[in-house]
Formats: structure tokens, C-alpha cells, sequence
């Protein structure tokens, strides 16, 4: 089939040649003007039916044309929103420099409209408070970013300021969380992905329900839906956001209220956040050159960095093997011949996992495949206290 204009008149052209009637195409003959008319309208025509076709394909449509079938299944692009968190989910605190109280402190009443600031110029305005007691030395509270999408996205300890000057001196920030939900517009590969989902969902069951549910969530970016966790008919889903690992219970709720029309009869479904599984790695690295301090230190930097971020690769429910381990130091520099106490040996990784009340701390260390075993529904992070102890010899 022609794909061209020129490939399409070259094809009619030689038809005529062959029919034997092509002293007929002379250069300004009206065969040959007919022909490039009819050439182009042809090829037109064609390609407004290649696009219609596409634009009523959920895979190839784009722009306007996937929002309208969007709307024929009820699922309308996701707009910007911004990040915002409320009181209950305990993610920013206010709490006095000192110690003492509120009131101790001479502040009687606390109310809405503070502004947060965040190192990098992020603002956040206060919509909500949990409970205040002036006999208390801090209180949760809820904000909102002044700024639609992603921009409002921050690790936790990022929010550090807030606007009163007159208790700029009394009051402190302390975010505990990161802030994970402010979305930009839905891109069209993000849509096509969800509308995909949302589309099996309604032929193929529950899984794809609750998978279609957790996409609508702006910044969870990362799930687990174990079948069957808790007997026939039920489902877990462990969700992880797209900073930090806590994903709010109001984002949870959002989920449930998703689902509210999606699900079987008899299904049972539990969604939460993993549980954390928090990760040490102690070792000794060796070089082939000699190092002096500064450089030992930038090689210690550089290991660490890459150990991070193979960490922060994990999936939930991934487990992780020294090989792993190993092969991420030795690719961190080429100056990194062997480490351990021998050849290439992981001295320790010391796993803390706390449910609860309930904590424990398993060790392990070696060579080879030696997996970290994690359970299904759990995550492993690098500690939040020390995550590496790297030593540069």
C-alpha cells in the first residue's frame, strides 16, 4: 500500500504505462493533472481514516481524541492538583523551640492561614489543626500547596520556616513526612496506562479493580496486590509513594472510596502501607592506589550514594542478595579492588524490623547468593539512623 502522495501517483502513473495509454502523460497533459488531484485526494482521505481509526484506539490515541474516550468510560484525564496533607495524617507538626507549652509560651489560640516555607522557596499554607491544647507543647496540622503540581513534592524535614514573626522565635517546623501528592496534568502515556487498567478492570475482576483504584491516587507510584492474602475472596494491597514510604491515611481512604463501585460481590479488600524493614551495611573497601583523607572521604560519599540508590530501586516485597551488594561497590569506582575482611566478603548487614511493639534485628554477612529474605508485604530501606558504615583503607 502507498504511504506517500508520490508513492501513490508513481503507482497509478505506471498502471496507465502498462494499459499502454502513457503518450497520454505528458507534462501539462490533463491526464496528468488529473492524476496529481487525484493522487492527493486520495492520500488525504486515506490518512483521515488511518487517524480516525487511531484516535478510537486507547493505545495510539492522543490529545483531545484520548480524553474522549476517557469520557466514554467514565474515567476523565487527572488534572493538577496540588500537594496537600491533612491534620490527621500526622505529617507536619508545630511544636514550641523549647519545650514548654503553648501557653507557658503565651500563645492561647492557634488558627489556620500560617504560611510553611520550605529551603527551596515551597509554600504551603496551614487549612487545618488538630486538636489544640494549649497545654500541649505541639499540634498537627494540615496545609496545602499555594502552587498546583508536583512542585509541591518534598522529603520529609524539607518545610523548616513559617511565616509569624511574632512567633518566629517561639515555634518551629517539623515535617515528619515526606509530601508525595501534587500532580501535574496527566500525561498521555500516564492516561493510556490507566484507562488500559480501568478497561480490563471491568471484564477480569478484582486485582485489576484495585490496581485501576490506586492509579487515580496522585503520587503513589509503586503497589504490591497479594490474591487471597487472608482466604478465598479477599485481597491486600501495599502501597508505596513516590517519596518517602509513608503513604497517608486520607490518599488510603481515597483508594476505599474508588473501589466503592468497582468491586465484586465478596470481595474483601485491605489496603496499607509495608512494613519497613530498616537496612545497615557495614564493610571495608580496599583501592589499588593510594588515598589520602579528602579522597577517602569522596570515596565513601560515592559508594554510599550508589548503595542508596540501589536501595531505593527495591519493590515491595524484593529481596536482596550480597551479590548484589557487592557487585554496587565495586561498579561504584574503578579504583575499588576488593572489600571486606576477605576477598569480597559483606563484613555485616543488620536488618531492623519493628511491628509494633514487637522489633527485631536479624544479621547476616558473607559472600555469593546469600539472600536478605523480605516477606511479600514488607520493604527494604536503608536505615534511618545509620544505613552505611564504610570504611576506605
Amino acid at each position: 500500500m502507498a504511504t506517500t502522495y508520490q508513492q501513490l501517483k508513481d503507482t497509478l502513473t505506471q498502471n496507465i504505462v502498462k494499459r499502454g495509454v502513457g503518450n497520454y502523460l505528458g507534462e501539462g497533459s490533463v491526464l496528468s493533472e488529473y492524476l496529481s488531484v487525484f493522487s492527493m485526494e486520495v492520500f488525504t482521505l486515506t490518512q483521515k481514516l488511518l487517524d480516525a481509526n487511531s484516535n478510537l484506539n486507547i493505545s495510539t490515541a492522543r490529545g483531545l481524541a484520548l480524553d474522549k474516550i476517557g469520557e466514554d468510560l467514565q474515567e476523565p484525564r487527572l488534572n493538577a492538583t496540588q500537594a496537600q496533607f491533612r491534620a490527621s495524617d500526622r505529617v507536619v507538626r508545630i511544636e514550641t523551640f523549647n519545650g514548654n507549652s503553648f501557653a507557658q509560651n503565651g500563645i492561647e489560640s492557634f488558627s489556620p492561614g500560617l504560611r510553611l516555607f520550605s529551603t527551596g522557596g515551597v509554600e504551603f499554607v496551614v487549612t487545618e489543626i488538630l486538636s489544640f491544647n494549649s497545654a500541649a507543647n505541639s499540634v498537627f496540622v494540615g496545609a496545602r500547596a499555594v502552587r498546583f503540581g508536583s512542585v509541591g513534592n518534598l522529603l520529609k524535614n524539607s518545610l523548616e520556616r513559617h511565616s509569624s514573626i511574632a512567633y518566629r522565635d517561639i515555634l518551629r517546623v517539623n515535617q515528619i513526612h515526606s509530601i508525595y501528592n501534587g500532580r501535574d496534568q496527566e500525561a498521555d502515556d500516564a492516561y493510556i496506562s490507566r484507562l488500559e487498567a480501568s478497561f480490563l478492570s471491568r471484564r477480569i475482576g478484582s486485582s485489576m479493580a484495585v490496581e485501576a483504584a490506586i492509579r487515580r491516587i496522585p503520587g503513589i507510584e509503586k503497589f504490591s496486590i497479594i490474591n487471597q492474602a487472608s482466604g478465598l475472596g479477599t485481597l491486600l494491597a501495599i502501597v508505596q509513594p513516590s517519596l518517602g514510604y509513608y503513604v497517608y491515611p486520607s490518599s488510603i481512604n481515597e483508594v476505599y472510596r474508588n473501589l466503592s463501585n468497582m468491586m465484586e460481590l465478596g470481595s474483601r479488600v485491605e489496603i496499607r502501607n509495608p512494613k519497613l524493614y530498616q537496612t545497615t551495611i557495614k564493610t571495608v573497601v580496599k583501592t589499588d592506589v593510594l588515598l589520602n583523607a579528602t579522597q577517602k572521604t569522596q570515596l565513601k560519599i560515592k559508594i554510599e550514594k550508589a548503595l542508596l540508590e540501589s536501595m531505593n530501586r527495591m519493590q515491595i516485597g524484593q529481596s536482596l542478595s550480597l551479590n548484589t551488594i557487592a557487585s554496587t561497590i565495586k561498579l561504584a569506582d574503578s579504583r575499588v579492588v576488593s572489600f571486606g575482611s576477605s576477598e569480597d566478603y559483606i563484613d555485616s548487614v543488620s536488618v531492623l524490623h519493628r511491628d509494633g511493639d514487637y522489633e527485631f534485628t536479624e544479621a547476616y554477612s558473607g559472600q555469593g547468593n546469600n539472600l536478605i529474605i523480605i516477606p511479600e508485604d514488607c520493604l527494604l530501606i536503608p536505615s534511618e539512623t545509620t544505613a552505611f558504615e564504610i570504611q576506605i583503607v
